[in-house]
């Protein structure tokens, strides 16, 4: 898992690293628990931290850190990163799904959408 090296990441429990990685229809298929939990627990963890972020460094208002954050803690930001670290291609997927990376053709973008113009993973039958 070049990921782990890469950012110098040492894992200690290997069976919390699998289940990070384990899509629900794997889960599913196989009767063990999926990332799902973890997810919602990640995405608030990350929000406390964008959240912080946007409070100290920028002269905002309520109403555009909201915003802005929603858009770095969303299904297609978490999308980009996952492909960015290195994660996506590691996803353990039931039998007839297949995880695709697609780009989508809008490029631009600024503090309100994170990564325009980056891959984005899709998971479904194929």
């Amino acid at each position: 898992m070049n990921f782990l090296e890469k950012y110098n990441i040492k894992i200690n429990n290997t069976l919390l690293l699998s289940e990070a990685l384990t899509h629900s229809s794997y889960a599913y298929e196989n009767n063990i628990n999926s990332y799902e939990k973890l997810e919602f627990l990640g995405d608030a963890v990350l929000s406390v931290i964008v959240s912080e972020y946007l409070y100290n460094k920028h002269n905002l208002k309520e109403g555009q850190m909201t915003k802005i954050r929603a858009s770095y803690v969303c299904e297609d930001a978490l999308n980009v990163y996952a492909k960015e670290v290195g994660y996506a291609d590691l996803i353990k997927v039931g039998n007839g799904l297949h995880v695709y990376s697609v780009t989508p053709q809008k490029d631009g973008g600024s503090l309100d959408s994170p990564k325009p113009g980056k891959s984005k993973i899709i998971i479904r039958n194929s």
